[in-house]
């Protein structure tokens, strides 16, 4: 879990007598716990049950610290993914949480609510149209010459059981787990869109329209990885971030059925609007 907004999954946490200051704490159902806080010039996240990073403002000299016995392959995707994704906040860069995936030489990047199916949406179009996996849970979002560009950060999709089953993979072990993605991006791509799913009503065909104003700003919103909840100066620069993502990249919602034997009619739909999409996108700006 990566804290995304303020006001999204988190309150205000209570101050400890001593020690470290938590600024917000994680309340989403489902999830491990998450606080975020202080501890005089270091900024603090502790992971219930996984581990904690402590960082400076500017995010050099990470110290992270894994619990005991935490099994190997959750912690490197830990460090990974949310571990990273908080010192890229510090390090004043932007990561989303969402999945991306390679198409049409661009890249197309999910957001959503925890269980929207991000991950799905991603194994799936890389196993039926020969996508390449950027990310699986938190998208890295770079400039590359002036063009907003998404770095590939992961390999692996991981997957509900039914949706891994659904999609031909051999079953996680938990409830969850890692299923290596049958291809991967190996350099940084354009973003052609970004594309917040949700679930419709099942007698519906899949549909995708813009998204924009108000509504596209509080999609990127909801899902700006944030460490930092108590700095003005870094909450103007996060809006300013989002503004410039709004302004510059293509925005769609994306209603589709949750049944995991429509997936190929969210797939087609895809295949056709992502490569018109791509041949129209033109370079954007910088986020900052």
């Amino acid at each position: 879990m990566v804290p995304s907004a303020d006001d999204h999954g988190f309150d205000p946490a209570p101050s400890s007598p001593a020690g470290v200051r938590w600024v917000r704490e994680s309340r989403e159902p489902g999830r491990s716990s998450l606080r975020v806080g202080r501890d005089g010039t270091r900024f603090v996240a502790e992971w219930e049950g996984t581990g904690t990073l402590r960082a400076s403002a500017s995010g050099a000299d990470p110290e992270v610290t894994a619990m005991p016995g935490l099994d190997p392959v959750l912690e490197e995707k830990w460090r990974r993914g949310p571990v990273r994704a908080l010192v890229r906040h510090l390090e004043g860069r932007t990561t989303l949480h969402g999945s991306a995936v390679a198409l049409a030489g661009r890249a197309v990047v999910f957001l959503g609510e925890s269980g929207a199916g991000k991950s799905t949406c991603a194994a799936d179009l890389c196993g039926r149209l020969d996508a390449e996996l950027l990310a699986d849970d938190t998208v890295e979002v770079e400039t590359d010459r002036g063009t907003l560009v998404v770095r590939p950060s992961e390999a692996s999709h991981w997957l509900l059981r039914d949706a891994a089953e659904a999609l031909g993979h051999a079953r996680p072990e938990g409830w969850k787990g890692p299923v290596d993605a049958v291809h991967v991006a190996t350099h940084a791509l354009p973003i052609a869109a970004l594309i917040s799913l949700t679930f419709g009503p099942e007698g519906l065909p899949p549909a995708l329209t813009p998204l924009r104003g108000l509504a596209a700003f509080a999609a990127i919103n909801t899902s700006f990885v944030r460490f930092v909840f108590d700095d003005p100066a870094v909450a103007v620069r996060d809006l300013d971030a989002i503004a410039a993502l709004v302004a510059a990249v293509p925005m769609m919602t994306l209603v589709r059925p949750r049944s995991l034997t429509m997936l190929d009619r969210t797939a087609a739909l895809l295949a056709d609007f992502v490569p018109k999409l791509a041949d129209a996108t033109a370079p954007g700006g910088a986020p900052r």
